[in-house]
């Protein structure tokens, strides 16, 4: 299950971001205000221009512009900020309640509304969730496996379950698992196979392709035609095709290989 992140420590002075534009769009409206007399004396060429009258007229009429911008920009923004707000609060929300039930989140995602910094925050909230959800996903599958296999006494049977699972959490199309017997491994699973008659029922421990892999107890990915297992074919709507290349997965309990998944 997730773990709680330590929160983070609220700064000692918490700066108000409305309130310094706040700030500034009354201080550039004043400016433009001191500014426009001038200008106006050097274009219209009137004394009048320069009169204490005209110049508080011009100041007032730039605070004036200046609260109005504001005033827009934070109903605007803060009606957006706010939805933001209340979806990310239902997400989380939606998260929780996956992480107890124990199970995938859907919906866990926020609508993109902008193309702008909201849109980008609301992107980024969404690849945030979407990596929370897929582990949430990948505990419960996981959480399933573990429930099948404490009930599971046939061999080939939890052998199919693993393999299963393994398919789906990789993404592939096919698979074998082969379980260790003595100092070979027997043929124990497989889905999405053709020319089943041709799959190798015992593979030898020192088979060179999947030796690299009982040994070091790494993945490693094989060539089948350069080592040796043109045998391997899948079963598509298609017909039968034949990848290039196939993954090794080994089974490793106490630094030693207990079996071998071969998925494509």
């Amino acid at each position: 299950m997730l773990t709680s992140a330590t929160p983070p420590v609220p700064a000692a002075h918490p700066r108000s971001v409305f309130q310094n534009l706040f700030l500034s769009m009354i201080a550039f409206g004043v400016l433009v205000g001191l500014i426009f007399p001038p200008f106006a004396r050097i274009v219209l060429g009137s004394p009048r221009a320069l009169s204490p009258a005209f110049f508080l007229m011009c100041v007032a009429a730039g605070f004036i512009v200046g609260l109005v911008n504001f005033i827009l920009f934070k109903v605007v923004v803060s009606r957006e900020l706010a939805r933001l707000v209340v979806g990310m609060q239902h997400v989380l929300k939606s998260v929780a309640a996956a992480e107890t039930a124990g199970k995938g989140c859907e919906g866990c995602s926020l609508e993109v509304t902008s193309r702008d910094a909201i849109g980008a925050i609301q992107h980024a909230f969404n690849d945030m969730t979407g990596a929370i959800a897929r582990r949430l996903a990948l505990e419960a599958k996981w959480q399933t496996l573990h429930a099948h296999l404490s009930t599971s006494v046939e061999l080939e049977e939890v052998a199919r379950t693993i393999l299963a699972t393994v398919i789906e959490l990789s993404n592939t199309k096919a698979g074998l698992v082969y379980g260790k017997h003595g100092d070979s491994f027997d043929l124990l699973a497989d889905s999405g196979m053709d020319r089943t008659h041709q799959i190798p029922k015992r593979i030898s421990h020192e088979y060179g392709p999947l030796n690299r892999a009982l040994e070091t107890g790494k993945v490693h990915s094989i060539t089948l035609e350069n080592d040796g297992l043109e045998w391997f074919a899948l079963s598509t709507p298609l017909g039968q095709m034949r990848p290039r290349t196939l993954t090794a997965i080994p089974f490793m309990t106490k630094e030693q290989a207990a079996g071998l998944a071969l998925i494509v």
